[in-house]
């Protein structure tokens, strides 16, 4: 992922946008989208974006972790469905206030963050 060490706006922007969109045509790309949900590194390649301090970037970031909170979980590899449930306190926290001052004008957004928190908890439910 050499294009994303860059500190490039634009790159970095274009190329999580191009990952979204080969992902949200699983059907056509369904080789990548279960090579991309069942590595763990690339579960941490989409967190370490949702704190860019590019507010667009952040919101790529998101939609990225909402192919991983939206997939099945056999969909997800194992080591990646461990991670999401340790850690899954956290990223509620974290969600709960992600964008909370930049994207007030965004309804999907906040509806998005509802799922993703909604779909965490669920998670977390699963190892209590």
């Amino acid at each position: 992922m050499f294009l994303f060490e860059e500190d490039n706006y634009l790159a970095k922007r274009e190329g999580l946008r191009i990952i979204f969109t080969l992902l949200e045509n699983k059907e056509q790309n369904k080789d990548f989208y279960n090579y991309f949900l069942s590595q763990k590194s690339h579960l941490k390649f989409t967190m370490t974006f949702l704190n860019d301090e590019s507010t667009p970037i952040q919101v790529e970031a998101f939609r990225l972790l909402m192919v991983f909170l939206n997939a099945p979980e056999e969909a997800r590899g194992s080591k990646v469905n461990d991670t999401l449930r340790r850690n899954s306190h956290k990223m509620i926290e974290f969600l709960k206030e992600f964008l909370e001052d930049k994207e007030k004008d965004d309804d999907t957004i906040e509806e998005n963050k509802k799922i993703a928190i909604k779909a965490l908890k669920k998670m977390k439910k699963k190892t209590e």
